[in-house]
């Protein structure tokens, strides 16, 4: 007998969705769609859409948001879309379960479902199997979660917004930055830092911090401009890795994830040519006395889309949830 249950990824620019079916073999995704949020007045609107090319109607959905969840109810951090209700959802579409998670807690349940070759190892190593992973990484903002083994099988999913912990500069360079961004805003937090919504503002500063050009550029061209050797944008690429592997390393430690981690995000995608570099490794392993702690844990760089998608499906079927 297969199963089906309706997945939404719900982020701050793109909303994905696809019908995941549960069989002997694990789960696949079928009628998989990816829209545009700023297509859509609210993510009603963008379910409609979706619903109306699908040719079959799953009885139960999962929708993981970019922004935390509480009691059935939850809102993006970063769209400015009205907060979403399971029952209101249920009752509007028809659906006789609906349930809202955190996007990084389905995207931490799907990477044990993944194969070997959903990943890249940016820092090899074995980790500990009774140890917890750690899910962490950037895209619109920036997600965290934790991962931890059940003693009887199966896998517990550890919600967090550790993304919104306070940004902590490493040299003079990112003290400088962080200065000037406190003037700016108050709060700095890491997600203001690293992730892909923030960017522009975060590259614009830093090139008047190094008296640089700023050449304005979305995501995808700034990565082929620092590429290139332009110093402004080369700079800010190295910063962000410099600082993501720094954050992952942090939390990592605080976590006990000597599982593994594992770094998510289409962000984080991009920086792939500069999480490699030297500098952003040793960000991750450098932590004074405690630098052993880290040792053999691998940080494996997740390449696809479809993560929080099984996730949630697992999520879903298993019932893998915190209280």
């Amino acid at each position: 007998m297969t199963d089906f249950v309706l997945v939404g990824d719900v982020g701050g620019t793109k909303v994905r969705f696809a019908v995941v079916s549960r069989g002997l073999s694990g789960f696949s995704l079928e009628w998989f769609e990816s829209l545009t949020g700023d297509d859509f007045a609210d993510f009603d609107a963008a379910l409609a859409a979706y619903l109306e090319r699908l040719e079959i109607r799953p009885a139960a959905a999962l929708f993981a948001l970019a922004g935390p969840v509480h009691r059935g109810a939850g809102k993006l951090t970063n769209r400015d879309w009205p907060p979403l209700c399971d029952d209101a959802l249920a009752r509007r579409f028809g659906f006789r379960q609906v349930r809202l998670v955190n996007d990084f807690a389905a995207m931490a349940r799907g990477a044990p479902e993944l194969p070997a070759d959903a990943f890249d190892a940016l820092i090899p190593g074995r980790g500990d199997v009774s140890a917890p992973w750690l899910i962490t990484g950037a895209g619109t903002g920036l997600g965290v979660a934790v991962l931890a083994p059940k003693p009887e099988a199966g896998w517990r999913v550890l919600e967090s917004e550790g993304g919104h912990a306070a940004f902590a500069p490493r040299d003079q360079l990112e003290f400088e930055l962080f200065s000037e961004l406190q003037k700016a805003q108050g709060y700095v937090s890491v997600e203001h830092v690293v992730s892909g919504g923030n960017a522009p503002r975060v590259y614009e500063t830093l090139c008047e911090i190094i008296g640089e050009p700023y050449r304005p550029a979305g995501p995808s061209a700034l990565i082929e401009v620092a590429l290139s050797g332009d110093p402004g944008a080369k700079a800010f690429c190295e910063l962000r890795a410099r600082i993501l592997m720094g954050f992952a390393g942090d939390a990592a430690m605080m976590t006990g994830a000597r599982g593994g981690v594992v770094l998510a995000g289409g962000a984080t995608r991009a920086l792939a040519p500069f999480l490699r570099r030297p500098e952003a490794i040793a960000r991750f392993t450098d932590r004074g006395a405690q630098s052993a702690y880290l040792d053999n844990v691998p940080v494996r760089l997740l390449l696809g889309e479809s993560a929080p998608l099984i996730g949630g499906a697992a999520l879903h079927f298993s019932e893998d949830r915190a209280p």
